[in-house]
């Protein structure tokens, strides 16, 4: 009984591995954060970029990893105030689009403060963006620091729960590993302008007009390698378990001759 007792809790186990997406950290040199296991990340220009590796996801979503030497200007209060004013975007047919903000606020991740905001049509037309933005010391160097999560109207409902985990994982580095870009004008500009290029996001994002695949495009292969996994698990479960039970039943009395 002790054994058909573990080997449930084994299998219960083996399924939430199999199961539960596998979550890798993220080292930028100034900070670290958690990305999903189908994202790969790689630096561009001084510029984390992560994205799926999923042709369904790939071109729906994006964050930016970005960071630079700070300015007077770079504050928490200059980036709420900068963060609650609509920007004005021209949407496929060349019309002026003018950016919806839903918040702007002040987050504590991990110890630090953040500028927190969610917009929609910000960087691109029909998608969603959330900004964090903050100021840290680190190797005795003052930083603007700035992460950008972008994610069309279509998969903002899936994506956006796997964001806020990104989020809360954010931590900031007490001591440098990677080389800062220093800021090439002392102008107090906001470091979306600073750092650049903005057209980063339009490059690796599907175009404005252009459909969504399908969120189940690659969706058939997955199911069936969980199911084959399952049905194994299962086989060996019920084989263990018939065993057990001719174990434990008595033996039948062997009927002499006649």
């Amino acid at each position: 009984m002790k054994r058909l007792i573990s080997f449930r809790i084994f299998r219960t186990l083996l399924l939430a591995q199999l199961l539960t997406p596998v979550i890798y950290a993220l080292d930028t040199g100034y900070l670290t954060f958690d990305t999903p296991e189908d994202w790969r990340c790689e630096r561009t220009e001084g510029i984390f970029v992560c994205q799926s590796v999923r042709e369904s996801d790939r071109k729906e979503a994006v964050v930016l990893s970005i960071a630079t030497v700070a300015t007077e200007w770079d504050t928490i209060e200059n980036y709420l105030e900068y963060l609650k004013k609509p920007k004005t975007l021209e949407d496929e047919v060349s019309q002026s689009l003018k950016s919806e903000i839903t918040f702007v606020r002040k987050h504590n991740v991990n110890g630090a403060m953040w500028v927190d905001s969610l917009q929609h049509h910000s960087e691109l037309p029909g998608f969603w963006t959330r900004y964090l933005a903050t100021v840290s010391t680190a190797s005795g160097m003052k930083l603007a620091i700035l992460v950008t999560y972008v994610v069309s109207d279509e998969r903002y409902h899936l994506l956006a729960p796997v964001f806020d985990r990104m989020i809360a994982s954010l931590k900031l580095k007490d001591e440098l590993n990677s080389p800062i870009p220093s800021v090439q004008s002392a102008d107090p500009l906001p470091i979306t302008q600073k750092l650049g290029p903005k057209d980063i996001i339009r490059d690796r994002l599907r175009k404005p007009g252009v459909p969504a695949p399908s969120e189940n495009d690659d969706q058939p292969l997955r199911w069936l390698a969980a199911l084959f996994v399952i049905g194994v698990v299962a086989y060996i479960f019920v084989k263990r378990s018939r065993r057990q039970k001719r174990k434990q039943s008595p033996k039948e009395p062997v009927s002499g001759k006649k």
